[in-house]
């Protein structure tokens, strides 16, 4: 199991635990080799909302440099010798995005969801590109309409492996005390 954490004043440090089977707790956390290093990378680049492949041989992460303040663009590290490292941008994703955050990725790495802000709209909605292989560039970028609400803020959490259901978040915007973010769940069939 992979897990992430962050507070406010830090980047992500994302860990793994494991367990011989159902019953048993899981073990202490361990902090990923390699990954920790990549997401706390002390040269102004910072990177959040970790999407780890059910495999765990990709990572999927938004990142934020200091050249871009406030934006974040979709990027994929992969996992080499048990460390993620080659982090390299997701392309195909169009240039028009004021801000790309939480990734999301099918099994097979040939659909990708995320929260978009783009154009004068200030609230993300959820996108979502496909691809024919796993080295290709994304394409056919849409909005997910049927997900996406006027003045509320959408990002989606995570894709089933058949990628049929898709959970995602859904609050007012601007966030702010008292806030309330609603979980749903929408399903296509296979």
């Amino acid at each position: 199991m992979a897990r992430a954490s962050s507070s406010r004043a830090q980047p992500y440090r994302a860990g793994s635990s494991r367990r011989p089977g159902k019953a048993p707790p899981f073990a202490t956390a361990e902090l990923l080799p390699g990954l920790t290093d990549v997401l706390t990378n002390p040269g102004g680049v910072r990177f959040f909302s970790p999407y780890v492949l059910p495999d765990g041989s990709a990572l999927y992460v938004a990142k934020q440099t200091t050249d871009a303040p406030g934006r974040r663009f979709i990027h994929r590290a992969g996992r080499g010798t048990g460390a993620y490292d080659d982090v390299q941008a997701v392309t195909g994703l169009g240039a028009d995005a004021n801000d790309d955050d939480n990734p999301v990725i099918t099994a097979d790495e040939l659909t990708l969801y995320w929260a978009s802000v783009r154009g004068a709209v200030a609230t993300s909605d959820i996108y979502e590109a496909t691809r024919t292989d796993a080295k290709s560039p994304f394409s056919g970028v849409r909005r997910v309409g049927s997900l996406s609400a006027p003045a509320r803020d959408e990002r989606p959490t995570f894709v089933s492996a058949d990628g049929c259901r898709l959970y995602y978040s859904s609050s007012t915007r601007p966030i702010k005390a008292g806030s309330v973010s609603d979980i749903f769940v929408a399903t296509k069939p296979k």
